[in-house]
């Protein structure tokens, strides 16, 4: 009778062993995979946002002068979306920005240096004028105009 409880012991004992290895081992990936599939979403949420600019600057660029499109874009919270004064349209996302005691979950990519992974979409014939300072974040609304040079985007 004695040995039947003590195997029941050591039973459980194995089992809870088992677990706490499985838990140990199983917790530290799911956390650095989460983290992954955070900064993949990042990004492409930002350079689908970025694809919408350009888009919407082909379509006005084949109207007459004074057309104009105002889109909505909803920029992920690591990321920027904008245009530059070199008359390019692009992204910037930040990257592994989920830290367990102060430092990164994942490992630094090498597409990315110093974690932010940065686009940029020419329109070789197309003149673009930017009315932003700097690139947006967040939920925006703007607007694309054809002028007689070129493509203005701005504020809506």
């Amino acid at each position: 009778m004695k040995s039947k409880g003590q195997a029941a012991v050591e039973f459980i004992f194995i089992v809870l062993l088992i677990v706490m290895y499985l838990f140990s081992v199983t917790k530290p990936l799911v956390e650095s995979t989460q983290g992954v599939i955070e900064d993949i979403d990042t990004i492409t949420r930002s350079n689908n946002e970025a694809k919408k600019i350009i888009n919407s600057i082909k379509r006005v660029s084949m109207l007459g002068s004074d057309s104009k499109e105002t889109i909505q874009l909803f920029i992920p919270l690591n990321g920027e979306v904008g245009c530059y004064s070199d008359g390019s349209v692009g992204f910037k996302a930040k990257i592994n920005q989920r830290t367990l005691n102060g430092t990164s979950i994942n490992q630094p990519v090498g597409l990315c240096p110093n974690n932010s992974c940065d686009k940029n979409f020419s329109l070789p014939n197309v003149a673009i004028t930017c009315m932003y300072d700097a690139p947006v974040k967040g939920t925006r609304k703007i607007i694309v105009v054809k002028t007689d040079v070129g493509v203005s985007i701005g504020p809506a």
